[in-house]
């Protein structure tokens, strides 16, 4: 009886890419069509039979048809099936080399625990190669995420008359976890000590994509999240797919901004990362939906409802212990003023740039609206009240969340 280690001495021929006749069905998508490519290429292909029979006849891969569900990425899983992991082991071998893929089988057979990718695609956030976000979580770009019906998906220009279309990832914000191989059948007697993990990288990931909106130059939201195993784990790309989407009452966004590593280090985006982290209670609560309001007012495309939300955040972040007899809008602008400078002249600067965007906001929320005189100033100077808002919401996080203001208005 053949070993595993026998498959390095078979020659697989060169496999072509699926045919047209793979795209015939409507809503197959890429790792449907390469499944049933390779699942042909088994009952044709007499070298692949043969990997076949030596696969079928190990112990190990015996005990893992019969047994429980094998890990599909973070939190999923699924039956492994014999022709799966030989559509496996021959896309891996096509792809590198047959000794390489025998190696790789040999490590997941005897590993207990499996690496996968854990994935949020996000929307309005762009980046030329990957960046380093924090800790383990990098940006990836499209073009450098694996090559699965996720990303084929997303690559794919859809237009509709009746509509503005889908707006559509084009990076992804990724961490590099594991999790146990063989997984419980019944998910409720699952090892919670893995599933905090799980969840604790996920988190991490919401973390980021919420908080990289408090950076000027940048709008981020949380469009799609998943999990991929590695290329060399079976049975990637062929266990199924599987994610969720947030609930967004604005789920767009107008623009595309590009995320960089100066970005990400001219905002001390590690600090601010490391003082959110800190936060807990209400406190955290409350410093999710400033940022939150922030990251809607950078995807409105009305600029009313964009100064609304802007106002809010900032108002949120200066004026948590405002008392109702207090000047609202003169403490919002000597506060705003005064967090963001030391130098009298800049700080009249910032003082008359919250007036008038207060100015504006107190006007669409009693009113209803602002003349068009007032609508073509706003338009030319929104991305200067984006940036003031995100610095203001920023600085004050990073000092602390939650201020002191008479200190620091007498200091």
């Amino acid at each position: 009886m053949a070993n595993i280690e026998s498959l390095k001495s078979i020659e697989l021929p060169r496999m072509a890419d699926p045919g047209p006749e793979y795209f015939a069905a409507p809503g197959r998508d890429r790792n449907t069509r390469l499944f049933l490519f390779l699942h042909d290429a088994i009952k044709s292909v007499p070298a692949i039979g043969n990997i076949k029979s030596i696969l079928e006849a190990d112990e190990r891969i015996k005990k893992l048809l019969s047994g429980g569900l094998v890990a599909t990425g973070g939190g999923g899983g699924s039956k492994l099936e014999l022709d799966t992991l030989v559509a496996w082991f021959v896309n891996y071998a096509s792809n590198h080399n047959i000794a390489d893929a025998t190696d790789k089988l040999e490590a997941y057979l005897n590993a207990e625990e499996v690496n996968y990718l854990a994935v949020i695609w996000v929307v309005g956030l762009e980046a030329e190669s990957i960046i380093r976000i924090s800790g383990n979580v990098d940006l990836v770009p499209i073009s450098l995420m694996p090559d699965n019906s996720d990303r084929e998906y997303f690559e794919q220009h859809d237009f509709n008359f009746l509509s503005s279309g889908v707006v559509k990832p084009k990076a992804a914000l990724v961490a590099r976890s594991s999790t146990t191989k063989v997984l419980a059948n019944d998910p409720s007697k699952e090892d919670k000590k893995n599933r905090a993990r799980i969840q604790s990288t996920f988190q991490a990931l919401y973390n980021n994509a919420l908080l990289l909106n408090l950076l000027p130059e940048l709008a981020c939201i949380a469009n799609y999240s998943t999990s991929y195993l590695e290329e060399s784990v079976p049975p990637e790309p062929f266990g199924g797919r599987g994610g969720s989407r947030p609930l967004q009452d604005i789920a767009g966004t107008h623009k595309m901004t590009k995320a960089t590593t100066e970005i990400m280090t001219t905002h001390n985006y590690s600090d601010l990362l490391k003082s959110f982290n800190s936060l807990t209670g209400k406190e955290l609560e409350r410093w999710r939906l400033i940022i939150s309001r922030l990251s809607q007012a950078k995807r409105r495309f009305e600029i009313a409802d964009k100064v609304l939300d802007l106002c809010i955040a900032m108002e949120m972040a200066i004026m948590s212990d405002h008392g109702p007899a207090e000047q609202l809008s003169l403490t919002f602008r000597l506060r705003g003023a005064r967090i963001l400078s030391n130098d009298p002249d800049e700080r009249k600067k910032i003082h008359d740039q919250l007036k008038a965007i207060y100015g504006y906001r107190s006007k669409v929320a009693h009113s209803g609206g602002i003349t068009q005189k007032e609508l073509e100033n706003l338009q030319s100077s929104i991305d200067q009240y984006e940036a003031l808002a995100s610095n203001i919401c920023s600085t004050i996080l990073l000092k602390g969340g939650n201020l002191k203001w008479e200190e620091i208005l007498l200091s």
